[in-house]
């Protein structure tokens, strides 16, 4: 009788890890290869919860000769399970005018002068290469960027570094990690996440931090 319960839990956990699984990878590819800014995420969006008391912001690269993996992340940005207050798309002012129309609609667009970036902040960061160029050279951009744009010390800033989709999860998981962490820079594969008044930008866009990092795993 008990290996006869036992064998029906095992049987009912592997069937629900299967579902999950199934319905895990069902949407990640239909993120991945979204040809589109799924609007019904947009609205769904924008009923969700706030991931943060204060101010949060997402923050993304835009480099065009990505659309598709932009897209597909910027879709799984939307499909979480809080909301931030803003979602930025840092852009060169060269590629202002690549920029779909419908992400305009939806993204807040913020252009930078990429002559001006500097790499040198993001590998104290990290410690990533300074040729990483989804990585180490776009965070350090949109970083910078978003310091200049951002007059709320307070505020919760996520860089995203890399056009990957991003678990359901992903930002209330951060934003949760960083909550317990209130000490530290908070740093992941493809990603980071910081309050503003960690750090300060000079008129030379060289960025110093005053907080050590953790990584979340």
């Amino acid at each position: 009788m008990r290996k006869t319960i036992l064998l029906i839990i095992a049987t009912f956990l592997s069937i629900t890890f299967l579902i999950v699984e199934y319905f895990e990878i069902r949407r990640y590819m239909c993120l991945k290869y979204s040809k589109e800014t799924n609007m019904k995420l947009l609205e769904k969006y924008s009923t969700l919860p706030k991931g943060s008391d204060n101010k949060t912001i997402i923050s993304v690269y835009f480099d065009y000769t990505r659309i598709k993996e932009l897209i597909g992340l910027l879709n799984s940005i939307l499909d979480q399970t809080v909301k931030v207050d803003q979602i930025n798309l840092i852009a060169p002012l060269r590629d202002i005018s690549k920029i779909p129309e419908n992400f305009k609609d939806i993204f807040t667009i913020i252009p930078c002068d990429q002559k001006d970036f500097s790499c040198k902040a993001e590998e104290r960061v990290s410690g990533g290469s300074r040729t990483d160029r989804s990585g180490t050279e776009f965070r350090a951009k949109v970083l910078q960027t978003c310091l200049l744009n951002e007059d709320e010390r307070d505020t919760n800033i996520i860089i995203i570094s890399s056009y990957d989709i991003l678990g359901k999860d992903f930002v209330f998981d951060l934003l949760n990690f960083s909550n317990n962490n209130q000490d530290y820079i908070i740093v992941t594969d493809n990603s980071v996440c910081l309050k503003a008044y960690m750090t300060s930008c000079d008129n030379n866009l060289n960025i110093s931090y005053t907080f050590k990092t953790k990584k979340m795993s």
